[in-house]
């Protein structure tokens, strides 16, 4: 009997609560294989492998981290099918029996394993994939009930991995260091002002605007207008 998901506000609070992304991944992982069974479970983020997964060999592990560009290569057509899809998708909803098993992830990931199906959930920020969930398992396929399953936490795990992985590899942000007018700027920037808007709301004009969030986003560390006001809220 399939168990129910873990739900959206567990997720959530992993990814708040978590020391480290190990331990963020350890546990989203352990509740996902108890509610959608399976035989190999791993995060995938940066195009790689992350450093914890779950039922595999050793060996196959170094492998497919050294190798999962390649693999992700061969398996583009899930993507583009899970993103017309909530962004999940399993492989053999896209390659014939044949087609996978003349795959190299099938031969050097799925068969060590007894490997028979993959589901594959692709996270998302902005219309950007930021890294996915990949959960394996030797029986044929995975229910629609199951991929319903990781479909509806595919929001949640998407802003986790903006909380927990981002906020691992980058230093807090000094807001200190911004002036009276830039903690200005990005304030009316975080409320979706355009650099016009704000000129008028400071007296100044758009050009002066621009030069003055130029400043902020070298000094906390935001290359774009998003990024910033997702620091600025502290969601980064």
């Amino acid at each position: 009997m399939l168990m129910a998901a873990p739900r959206i506000e567990d997720v959530l609070e992993a990814g708040q609560s978590a020391a480290d992304p190990a331990e963020y991944e350890r546990r989203v992982l352990s509740e996902l294989v108890r509610s959608i069974p399976c035989d190999q479970a791993f995060f995938v983020r940066h195009e790689a492998m992350s450093d914890f997964a779950l039922g595999f060999d050793e060996r196959v592990r170094r492998n497919t981290a050294g190798r999962y560009r390649h693999y992700q290569r061969e398996l583009a057509p899930v993507m583009v099918h899970a993103l017309e899809r909530g962004g999940v998708a399993v492989d053999r909803e896209c390659f014939s029996a044949n087609e996978l098993e003349r795959r190299s992830y099938y031969a050097e990931v799925m068969r060590p394993h007894r490997g028979k199906s993959t589901l594959l959930g692709y996270l998302r920020f902005r219309g950007r994939v930021l890294g996915g969930v990949v959960l394996g398992r030797s029986t044929p396929t995975f229910s629609e009930g199951e991929q319903a399953s990781l479909r509806q936490l595919v929001p949640a795990l998407s802003l986790c991995d903006l909380a927990v992985y981002r906020t691992a590899s980058r230093p807090e942000p000094d807001f200190t260091g911004l002036s009276p007018r830039e903690r200005e700027v990005l304030s009316y920037l975080s409320l979706g002002y355009s650099n016009q808007e704000i000129g008028i709301a400071c007296g100044t004009s758009a050009k002066t605007v621009r030069n003055q969030l130029s400043a902020v986003f070298r000094k906390i560390g935001a290359s774009t207008r998003a990024e910033a006001v997702a620091i600025h809220l502290g969601r980064l």
